[in-house]
């Protein structure tokens, strides 16, 4: 048949070219295999934290500086920034404030004998407010977010709880953030998937921020640093044209 001809006539060519052809068929595999590696790549961050089921609604607020240099931007608001959005336009459906700290350091009481402690190294823990929770969607293993409005509570990954005491079940359990401050863990959730942006393994509640850096946070809008952000979630009620046009 036509196609065995052409079949044939094919195989000749390749076994008088062996070189020419081996040039041809490698290239042709690198190239195929770049493709299908950067779409794998694309692929991959186009789906980080779409998981949440407002994904497409979730906005981080961000601070821009003007400056003779230029104008940019960074994610870090003032404190007050999440009490602001609340009162200015109320319509807003969630407003969350959420405070980084670097490398926390972890400590379980145990009877009789010193503290165990845990140095959690290139981690990023955080202090949140409960509409954190509303806009970001976990799933809870026991306990919940519920009494994170509360002081000295915090909740932690399935992961974590496991490292810390064994076992998930560690509702009411104390630990120690960065030896300054006891807290009473009220949920454990789920731990991350891979694609996502915000895997904080330890959240304590954004009430015991004061007690943890040992006094008042700076009010007004003077002070500014990259780890105090604020997300909103909007809807129907406040849509980003809404946003926009403020």
């Amino acid at each position: 048949t036509m196609l065995q001809n052409y079949a044939k006539i094919a195989w000749r060519n390749l076994v008088k070219n062996q070189t020419y052809a081996l040039i041809n068929i490698t290239g042709l595999g690198l190239g195929i295999g770049a493709a299908l590696l950067i779409f794998a790549l694309v692929r991959y961050h186009y789906a980080i934290d779409k998981h949440h089921q407002k994904h497409d609604h979730i906005y981080r607020v961000l601070t821009q500086f003007i400056t003779p240099e230029g104008t940019f931007d960074i994610a870090g608001v003032p404190y007050d920034m999440g009490k602001a959005l609340r009162n200015d336009y109320p319509a807003i459906e969630n407003v969350a404030m959420i405070e980084h700290y670097w490398d926390p350091l972890v400590s379980v009481p145990v009877a009789n004998g010193p503290d165990r402690k845990f140095k959690e190294a290139h981690t990023i823990g955080a202090f949140v407010q409960p509409a954190y929770f509303r806009i970001f969607d976990y799933n809870w293993i026991a306990g919940g977010p519920t009494e994170l409005s509360q002081p000295n509570t915090v909740v932690i990954s399935a992961e974590n709880a496991i490292k810390y005491f064994g076992t998930t079940q560690v509702i009411g359990k104390l630990i120690k953030l960065n030896t300054v401050m006891n807290t009473r863990i009220v949920g454990v959730f789920e731990n991350y998937r891979d694609n996502t942006d915000f895997a904080y393994p330890i959240m304590a509640s954004w009430a015991s921020l004061r007690e943890f850096y040992g006094g008042p946070l700076t009010e007004g809008f003077d002070n500014i640093n990259g780890g105090t952000q604020c997300f909103v979630s909007l809807n129907e009620r406040f849509t980003q044209a809404d946003w926009d046009r403020q």
